[in-house]
């Protein structure tokens, strides 16, 4: 707006009726102490009272653009930004992510949990939570989509219904427990024990872990271990033969080396695919 519309403005504004001058004075001053306006410098038209007459109205006024300050561009630009994480921590955390999400048995909250335990407290700099959320979100939109093009039952439903039938027959049966087998055995065993003392009619346990889980993403091989709760070793041998026989029939493929219980029985040919569903997954609230 140039100099002369600045002008006919302050004169419309002198000719309003007194309470609406005032009102719109007020608005005027508070816009200028937020710093949203310039000040132009115009003088105000002499006023009814002082003997002059109203000058006519003039044209009606269009908005004119507010400009903000440069002092005030400044202190935006000066705010702190959140630093972005180096490529190494970026690659670590999008990995952890991407397993976690895949694998399909942990919440999206307790994903970002994860993530930001897998790079520790050292990352310089460390990722923020916000960082990690907005990626666990974008994941799980990604694998969604990718759920609308699965045909027939997966690999991880034919495991279900195995596991299922398992619990019938009096095995403890776990998904995707402990790093490895080392802790995870320990885990398996005593809750199969503690549920055998509560009554159930429990003879052994099978299971697979979270790091048997993560390698069959490579080599498509997943391992499945499972045991007797006694030590007899007919009674150890007929638990495996039990656990392999419903995985087959649930049409898993399954190889068990020499038919020996030496060796851990595995499903081969694994392309893993599980359905996260809906509810919860659309939503990282902690």
């Amino acid at each position: 707006m140039g100099s002369g519309g600045v002008r006919r403005l302050c004169a419309f504004v002198q000719t309003l009726p007194s309470t609406r001058r005032l009102a719109t004075m007020t608005v005027a001053r508070c816009l200028l102490g937020l710093g949203l306006l310039v000040a132009i410098g115009c003088k105000p038209a002499p006023s009814p009272a002082d003997g002059a007459s109203a000058p006519a109205p003039g044209p009606s006024v269009a908005l004119a653009v507010v400009t903000v300050p440069a002092s005030a561009s400044a202190s935006v630009a000066s705010l702190p930004k959140e630093p972005e994480p180096s490529a190494v921590v970026l690659v670590r955390v999008r990995e952890e992510i991407a397993f976690r999400v895949e694998a399909g048995f942990d919440s999206p909250s307790a994903i970002v949990g994860l993530a930001l335990a897998a790079v520790g407290t050292d990352a310089e700099p460390p990722p923020s939570r916000a960082f990690v959320e907005r990626e666990v979100l974008a994941r799980l939109a990604e694998h969604t989509r990718a759920e609308e093009t699965w045909k027939g039952p997966t690999v991880a439903e034919r495991i279900e219904r195995a596991f299922t039938k398992l619990e019938r027959d009096g095995v403890f049966v776990v998904a995707f427990v402990g790093k490895s087998q080392d802790d995870a055995n320990e885990i398996v065993r005593e809750r199969a024990e503690a549920a055998k003392k509560a009554g159930k009619p429990i003879r052994g346990y099978a299971y697979f872990t979270q790091g048997d889980l993560k390698a069959a993403l490579v080599s498509h091989s997943l391992l499945v271990f499972s045991s007797s709760l006694s030590t007899n070793d007919a009674a150890y041998r007929a638990v495996v033969e039990l656990v392999i026989s419903r995985l087959r029939e649930s049409g898993l493929k399954v190889d068990w080396p020499f038919q020996n219980p030496a060796y851990v029985p595995s499903i081969t040919g694994v392309e893993w695919k599980k359905r996260r569903g809906g509810g919860g997954d659309a939503s990282v609230a902690r």
